[in-house]
């Protein structure tokens, strides 16, 4: 996602927050995993495009942050230690 908004801004930093916005707003062509070839053909033609990662749909909210429910985990010492549920 970041990769495509980067895309999107032709490397302007600035311009990365509305663009992650924008890759994934739910207006243009659904990209999913694996089709950086066609996204990058989209956006290089100035159209718009809709990445579907594998985590489902993000949409930003009006702060940057993705509604939802996530959990913290940390690595330990032999797998994943569950820190946290987060909202």
């Amino acid at each position: 996602m970041v990769a495509l908004a980067i895309e999107k801004t032709g490397g302007d930093k600035s311009k990365l927050p509305a663009a992650l916005r924008s890759v994934t707003g739910g207006k243009g062509e659904p990209i999913l995993v694996g089709e950086w070839k066609k996204a990058k053909e989209l956006i290089d033609a100035g159209k718009e495009i809709d990445y579907k990662p594998a985590s489902g749909n993000l949409k930003f909210d009006e702060n940057g942050d993705v509604p939802g429910n996530y959990a913290l985990f940390k690595i330990g010492a032999k797998d994943f230690e569950f820190v946290q549920t987060m909202k």
